[in-house]
């Protein structure tokens, strides 16, 4: 925390010298929503909106767009979540921007993964997980290979979805990326304990 209050100084100084500064606002916003201050994230994402489209910076739209969604996911408001998600897809299409289409098919395919469309949720997060191998960005490769494994582990395919958690876990491991870790550690956990080999578990 004592880190994340510097990050944010230093931010709002940025901001304070060029209030233009998109990039800066993005992150504070960020530092927010680290610390589940959704409220706090949400009124900065919304002025840097409102900015972005005013000068037609279609990428910080697009991004800032999928953030605002992310805050409607956390509500279980999928109807809303997923017009912004869409929509961010489409404007990351236009611009060919690859790493924001493997993130806004990420986000869709939480949705129908969380209502229990197994199918189409797959298929989101395929395309995700292909596009990020395509990259060779192991952070975005993270977020469609968890989700992955979370549709194998509910449907009873434990051993699959362990393969899933562990190859997340060796990209967090490449990437000293603790937060990951830990999160890949605990689901490889879990499965092993609804396979019932508390052991390994």
């Amino acid at each position: 925390l004592e880190d994340t209050e510097i990050a944010r100084r230093f931010l709002k100084e940025a901001i304070e010298i060029d209030g233009n500064l998109i990039s800066a606002k993005i992150l504070l916003g960020e530092t927010y929503t680290d610390y589940n201050d959704f409220d706090k994230a949400m009124d900065i994402y919304q002025t840097a909106l409102d900015q972005s489209e005013k000068s037609d910076d279609k990428k910080n739209v697009a991004i800032l767009i999928r953030k605002i969604g992310n805050r409607y996911l956390s509500k279980a408001d999928y109807d809303t979540a997923m017009i912004y998600y869409k929509r961010s897809l489409k404007m990351s299409e236009e611009l060919d921007d690859k790493e924001l289409i493997s993130a806004s098919l990420n986000n869709i395919g939480i949705i129908y993964k969380d209502k229990g469309d197994y199918e189409i949720a797959m298929d989101y997060l395929s395309r995700s997980k292909q596009i990020a191998e395509k990259l060779d960005d192991k952070h975005w490769m993270i977020y469609p290979i968890n989700n992955i494994g979370d549709i194998h582990k509910t449907k009873g395919d434990y051993e699959i979805a362990i393969e899933y958690f562990t190859r997340s876990l060796q990209l967090a491991e490449e990437l000293d990326d603790k937060n990951h870790k830990g999160w890949a550690l605990q689901a490889i956990g879990s499965t092993y304990i609804y396979k019932g080999d508390y052991e390994n578990a």
